[in-house]
């Protein structure tokens, strides 16, 4: 039999392997909920960039981006640790939508303030704090559902194209974002994550899943594992401790949670952090940004691919190698000067940071029962809580020793807890 890559036996083994990449897009539901995430990612991405940008120039000041986060965190923390009880009690799909729609209430108000020109620095913190709680609410159920749609088996494959997804709208978006705010002004942005936000909402009601139950009628509902009558339905108390308890008593899933905490704690806000690094340090402008950001989902973009044709084999190892190698390129992104090296790294920096997220979904929901699914997606949903004490923390030391020297620092710190991890929970290296 011929060699030549072009005869039918190595064509046939290619249409297999792109289908295992694309496998999850064969369901319908899955391909709505897969439309919807682009919306809300393309919003999200957007909301970080001129949100930002919008700091920076009102106040010039590191600290004033990393209060931005911080006023999101205790609202963020309450209302996550809800919503995995509501992700555990109410169909998920109603929840993201309701959530969404609230999201571009506020994107609309803030808009609307741009566009009559009375926006002020207190109208982005009193937003950042009602979308902290508001995502921090939907999160829990955004991130459970996909096991619901495609099952266990696709898991995997669906995690990382919805991460695609994901990196997708980051490549597109911020250059985008940073086209618009140098030519139409920052209200054009606002309305435009109103927009894709309705998008969300509207593609969510055409997406279902197998083991969500209607409300209204109901007589019963499902809570860990046990039916319970409605009228006899435990408190949101009662099943928060009881998510509690079996995240302990699993070694395994508050590893996991713990290190991703940790991680995210030390690399996401990077990202929150380059309008004022773009700015101060390499003197470029709003397209500049956009176009850095890019950068960073071209590179996320190429791994979430490799991730959904990957087998299920040395994933915790290769999440601690990933985040130990992410930690040495922000060491050399700080110091760098020269746009031939900065672009590479920053190609590598996505890839890390995608990487980092979708291996450790992957693992978090691989480990878990459906019946506390939403519970412990809610603890895995902290995360966006650690990354926005990281930009507080890391605005202060940006504006105590400079910006260069606080992400060198932040890339240190992302090494020595690698090795940390490695060391001392080697049961997550051995995690397949």
């Amino acid at each position: 039999m011929s060699d030549d890559p072009s005869q039918p036996d190595a064509i046939d083994a290619t249409i297999l392997e792109r289908r295992r990449t694309f496998d999850s897009l064969s369901d319908e539901s899955f391909r709505w909920f897969f439309i919807a995430s682009l919306a809300v990612f393309g919003a999200t991405n957007s909301l970080i960039l001129v949100r930002g940008y919008l700091v920076f120039e009102l106040t010039g000041s590191y600290a004033a981006l990393g209060s931005l986060g911080l006023v999101g965190v205790v609202p963020g923390i309450f209302a996550t640790l809800y919503g995995g009880v509501i992700a555990d009690r109410w169909p998920k799909f109603r929840v993201v939508q309701i959530g969404q729609g609230l999201m571009a209430c506020f994107a609309l108000g803030v808009g609307m303030l741009l566009y009559f020109d009375r926006l002020e620095y207190w109208h982005l913190l009193v937003s950042a704090f009602a979308q902290g709680g508001i995502f921090g609410m939907l999160a829990p159920s955004w991130q459970s559902i996909i096991p619901e749609i495609v099952g266990p088996r696709r898991l995997m494959n669906a995690t990382a194209l919805n991460m695609g997804g994901m990196n997708i709208t980051r490549l597109v978006m911020p250059a985008a974002c940073g086209f618009a705010l140098g030519v139409t002004g920052a209200e054009n942005v606002y309305f435009a994550i109103t927009g894709t936000s309705v998008i969300s909402v509207l593609a969510l009601a055409r997406a279902h899943t197998t083991a969500e139950r209607a409300r209204g009628d109901a007589a019963e509902i499902a809570v860990g594992g046990e039916v319970h009558e409605r009228s006899k339905a435990p408190s949101s108390l009662r099943l928060m401790l009881e998510g509690w308890r079996y995240v302990v008593a699993h070694p395994v899933i508050w590893m996991l949670l713990v290190s991703n905490v940790v991680f995210t704690f030390f690399s996401q806000p990077f990202i929150h952090m380059l309008p004022g690094f773009v700015k101060q340090v390499l003197g470029g402008g709003p397209e500049m940004l956009g176009t850095m950001m890019s950068v960073i989902s071209l590179g996320a973009l190429s791994s979430t691919l490799f991730i959904a044709s990957m087998r299920a084999r040395n994933r915790g190892r290769t999440v601690l190698l990933g985040n130990a190698a992410l930690g040495v390129v922000l060491v050399g992104f700080a110091f760098s000067e020269a746009a031939w090296l900065t672009f590479p790294l920053l190609l590598v920096i996505g890839a890390g940071h995608s990487l980092r997220n979708s291996l450790s979904n992957v693992l978090s929901q691989t480990y878990v029962d459906d019946a506390y699914r939403g519970r412990v997606m809610s603890l895995v949903s902290m995360q966006m809580n650690a990354a926005q004490l990281g930009t507080f923390a890391i605005g202060l030391a940006s504006q105590v020793v400079g910006p260069r020297w606080a992400f060198a620092g932040m890339g240190a710190a992302l090494v020595l807890m690698s090795a940390w991890f490695t060391v001392w929970f080697s049961p997550m290296r051995r995690l397949q």
